[in-house]
C-alpha cells in the first residue's frame, strides 16, 4: 500500500489585512517554503473588479452583518476592525502569486466578498 504525503500550507482569513506589497513579498517566501508540486491555500475576503459590484457586494454583506443578531456594541467594534481591511481582487491575487513563481494560480470558490485561491508551485 502506497501513502502520498500531502503538503500545503493554508492560511484563512487573515492575508486581507496586510498591505499589497506585503501580500506579494509573503507569497514570495510561501513560494520558496514548499516544494515542487505543494499546494498553498488562501481563503480570505477581496473586493470585486469594479466599483459598482463592490458597492452591491459591500451593501448586501453589511446588511447580513446588521441582521445577524449582533448587538450594536460588536457592530461597532466589527466596523472599527473593517478598517484594517487591505483587499484586493481574486484576479489581483492570482497574478501576484504567478508573479511570486506558482505554475498555477486558480479560484476555485467564490461567494460575495469570499473567495478560496489555490496555488500550486
Amino acid at each position: 500500500m502506497l501513502f502520498y504525503a500531502l503538503i500545503l500550507v493554508l492560511s484563512a482569513l487573515s492575508i486581507h489585512h496586510l498591505e499589497h506589497e506585503q501580500k506579494k513579498v509573503l507569497f514570495k517566501m510561501i513560494h520558496a517554503s514548499i516544494s515542487e508540486g505543494e499546494t498553498f491555500i488562501n481563503y480570505d475576503q477581496f473586493c470585486r473588479e469594479t466599483e459598482d459590484a463592490n458597492r452591491k457586494t459591500e451593501e448586501y454583506w453589511i446588511k447580513g452583518i446588521k441582521n445577524s443578531g449582533l448587538s450594536q456594541k460588536e457592530y461597532d467594534r466589527w466596523l472599527e476592525r473593517k478598517k484594517l481591511d487591505r483587499e484586493c481582487t481574486v484576479a489581483q491575487e492570482i497574478a501576484w502569486l504567478k508573479d511570486a513563481g506558482f505554475k498555477r494560480a486558480e479560484c476555485i470558490y467564490l461567494m460575495g466578498k469570499f473567495a478560496i485561491i489555490l496555488a500550486e508551485k
